[in-house]
């Protein structure tokens, strides 16, 4: 079935017809996912915010949190304990929206403890980004590996957020 409207990637084939993106596994007689035209300008909405550009600079890739209780945030800045909630977590740091607004200086050190479940880790991080009471914050480099990957109880919270929303985009499509 591979043609110029389609993409082999590994044993999955991506066909575009024009008005539908449909995904196969083997068999292109039984797609595992159909995305309508809305769906798809919604996904490259979607992946445009997180692609490299000059006006977002981070380059790794952002799971989103689908529901705020999934991970918890705490975070200590200037001697002051905050909490809120994780908008989406990368391999080299964590957006949040606290409660309410706090004017934090750009820059500023924070000690984070994220909790998902029964997994629980502080890490350091350094304040990148302020949009009202959104932050981004990155992971500061001493708890980054030589493989440039972060502690591994965050690296499978990354795995489990992943897997979560992976499985909400594909949950009401027809197998």
């Amino acid at each position: 079935m591979t043609d110029s409207n389609s993409l082999k990637l590994g044993e999955l084939e991506v066909v575009f017809d024009g008005e539908k993106l449909a995904i196969f596994r083997n068999d292109p007689n039984q797609s595992i996912a159909e995305l309508q035209r809305a769906e798809i300008l919604a996904l490259f909405d979607y992946i445009s915010r997180y692609t490299h550009s000059d006006l977002n600079r981070r380059s790794f890739f952002r799971v989103p949190v689908i529901e705020y209780e999934q991970l918890t945030v705490r975070l200590a800045i200037n001697l002051k304990l905050l909490e809120g909630h994780a908008i989406d977590l990368s391999l080299n740091g964590i957006m949040i929206q606290l409660e309410d607004h706090v004017d934090v200086p750009i820059d500023t050190p924070v000690l984070l403890q994220l909790a998902m479940g029964q997994k629980q880790v502080k890490i350091e991080a350094i304040l990148r980004r302020q949009k009202g009471n959104e932050l981004s914050f990155q992971f500061a480099p001493s708890t980054i590996s030589a493989k440039g990957e972060p502690p591994e109880i965050v690296l499978q919270m990354f795995n489990e957020l992943q897997r979560v929303w992976l499985s909400s985009r594909f949950r009401s499509r027809p197998l």
